[in-house]
């Protein structure tokens, strides 16, 4: 495999792209060998890339598994490997005058800068290219350059990489090499194994130096494509802008001649000569046309052909011949007047050929233009593609967005329809903008309504405060709620408030009524209850005076009878039995007291006040009572009460 990386500068692509061919050939399992050619037209640039040694900061842009095996860190900074090395051959080279390598498999032109080269330049490196790459060679250029117009020798394979494919083949004219002054090689001494072919090549070389006519091979557009001896005797270069055309290193004189002779040569007139030529050094010469053809190509093959020098032989015969001197006279008159109009005509066509120079530099100058719009364009594709992506990415999060706002959505509606509350939004206007199913059991209702103004409605339900308590809402931001009845009985808690958007915003109300028809029931059977309740107490707090009064009698006569008793004090039992039924009498004054204390608390004549007790004095007392009771087995009744107390 074989590559070339034109203008390779220090050699950072050159390495770059050798790498990369080892990798890519470990990877296939090739045995195929590498040699890479790495040329540059700055010696110095060279020089470092033969060198090989590069700063710290390349393992920056460089992977460590790489770093590791193609280079080697020396002190400041890195060398390359000679495994890397020993592939690449660096050399001074300028690709638009040197020639090119041959079977080039991979050929990279990105640093020669095509866009900055003229319309000629460009020609000429892609020919170069053209003729270096094989057949099916790849071609890498820059970014926004291109191979123009290669006349089908190039087919585009990747836009992004700018990479081409060779599909056509050299043509002779594709090889441009300097025109240097031929010196003569000094003999050396051959070995007797080649000796008979170096005697043939001096023999040849010293019949075309001694007898052989200069010649330059031409195309059809008087493109120089080889120059075959001392051709700088007969050709020069002009002042000004440099024509390295063959028309511009002839005489202007020889100009008009010459494109009439190249439109006449061709295979039925394969040889013309032009006549008419001088040259300070040769004198007069003639050139020799004629017409070749190589790989399918017309070419045209001029050779210089010293003439005769005819003046002073012209002059004694026209001496001699008297009566030929008006003859003569006339006929230099007539060819006076002849090349007066071939100056004009000869002026009239410079004039044209300048003005299509100077539309040539326009175009030039165009062409660049467009180059630069191209590469321009080309960067805005890539923002535009960076944009597009972005725009992509966008897209996806407000899709994802929209999912989950849609989401939200149905699961809020499913919660206002599962909670079978009738609820209505209104906008500021008291227009409908949404109801829940359960609305239809107060309102005649249907989808197509939505927009529609509430008061439009026919409502099953005795509310006629709602459009009224709707306003009020709006204006002081203040919710409402009312008990409201249908016609079938049933009764709805309506409440009204409003509808806030993002910012706490008043965009509308929200009306919900929820049924309190149960509430309701239970609510009237506990006023009921309560009344019952209350009828009870008054019975009771009746029936307590009426029996604290009925027992007040007896126990103010056994009060009697015990002070009775009491004056009667002969037996011991005597007293203990006064005793204990004084004990009794005074526990029954106090229990009617206490059911008279509650009494009033309960219907409200004494309002209790609530004090701290020691309860454990009252407590050892109560149980003293119920032991003594229990003891002497008087009152069962409340002996056993006490005992379960």
């Amino acid at each position: 495999m074989r590559v070339w990386v034109a203008g390779c500068s220090t050699g950072e692509e050159a390495y770059s792209l050798t790498i990369l061919c080892i990798e890519a050939l470990e990877a296939a399992g090739s045995s195929a060998g590498l040699q890479v050619f790495a040329s540059d037209i700055d010696p110095d640039a060279v020089a470092t890339a033969r060198d090989g040694f590069y700063p710290p900061e390349i393992s920056k842009s460089m992977s460590p598994e790489r770093l590791a095996r193609f280079f080697t860190p020396e002190s400041g900074g890195w060398r390359v490997h000679s495994e890397l090395r020993d592939v690449i051959v660096f050399t001074v080279a300028d690709l638009l005058s040197d020639p090119p390598f041959s079977r080039i498999d991979l050929l990279s032109c990105r640093n020669v800068l095509l866009i900055y080269l003229e319309a000629q330049g460009q020609r000429r490196v892609i020919g170069q290219c053209s003729f270096a790459l094989r057949q099916g060679g790849l071609l890498l250029l820059g970014s926004a350059e291109v191979p123009g117009p290669s006349e089908g020798r190039f087919e585009l394979v990747d836009k992004g990489a700018r990479l081409w494919r060779c599909i056509g083949q050299g043509r002779p004219e594709d090889i441009h090499v300097a025109t240097r002054q031929r010196v003569g090689a000094p003999l050396v001494p051959v070995p007797q194994s080649t000796r008979p072919m170096a005697f043939a090549e001096l023999c040849r070389r010293l019949v075309l130096e001694s007898y052989a006519p200069a010649a330059v091979l031409l195309n059809r557009r008087l493109e120089c494509l080889y120059l075959l001896g001392p051709t700088e005797r007969y050709l020069s270069v002009t002042q000004g802008h440099p024509d390295p055309s063959f028309l511009g290193m002839l005489p202007r004189a020889m100009h008009a001649r010459l494109r009439a002779a190249v439109a006449t040569c061709d295979s039925a007139n394969p040889l013309v000569v032009v006549a008419g030529g001088h040259s300070a050094r040769e004198g007069r010469f003639n050139i020799e046309l004629r017409a070749v053809k190589a790989g399918g190509e017309q070419l045209l093959l001029a050779c210089f052909v010293n003439a005769p020098d005819v003046a002073q032989t012209t002059r004694t015969e026209a001496a001699t011949s008297g009566e030929d001197t008006a003859r003569i006279a006339q006929l230099e008159a007539d060819l006076d007047a002849t090349r007066s109009e071939l100056r004009d005509a000869l002026r009239d066509l410079e004039q044209e050929v300048e003005s299509h120079a100077s539309d040539s530099a326009e175009a030039l100058s165009v062409n660049e233009e467009f180059q630069s719009t191209n590469e321009e364009l080309l960067a805005s594709k890539e923002e535009l593609q960076a944009l597009n992506e972005e725009l992509t990415a966008l897209n996806g999060q407000l899709q994802e967005t929209l999912e989950r706002h849609r989401t939200t959505a149905n699961d809020l509606q499913n919660v206002l329809y599962s909670t079978d509350v009738a609820t209505i939004f209104l906008d500021c206007a008291l227009n409908i903008r949404f109801f829940t199913p359960a609305v239809r059991a107060l309102f005649h209702v249907i989808a197509t309504d939505i927009g529609r103004p509430l008061a439009d409605l026919a409502a099953l339900s005795s509310d006629d405060h709602l459009g009224t308590d709707a306003v009020a809402v709006l204006a002081s931001s203040q919710p409402i709620e009312r008990e409201i009845s249908s016609k079938d009985g049933v009764w709805f808690l309506r409440r009204v408030q409003t509808y806030r958007a993002d910012g706490g915003q008043v965009e509308g109300v929200v009306i919900t009524f929820t049924d309190i028809t149960e509430r309701k029931r239970v609510h009237a059977a506990l006023v009921a209850a309560k009344r019952e309740a209350d009828r009870a107490t008054i019975a009771k707090s009746r029936f307590l005076a009426a029996a604290s009064h009925d027992l007040r009698q007896p126990l103010q006569s056994l009060a009697f009878l015990h002070g009775l008793m009491t004056r009667d004090k002969r037996s011991v039992e005597g007293l203990r039995l006064a005793t204990l039924m004084d004990r009794t009498l005074h526990s029954m004054t106090e229990m009617l007291d206490t059911l008279l204390d509650v009494n009033r608390i309960e219907s409200g004549i004494v309002r209790p006040e609530l004090r701290a007790v020691a309860i454990a004095p009252v407590l050892t007392a109560k149980i003293h009572e119920g032991c003594i009771l229990a003891c002497d087995g008087l009152f069962g009744a409340f002996r056993f009460s006490m005992a379960h107390g």
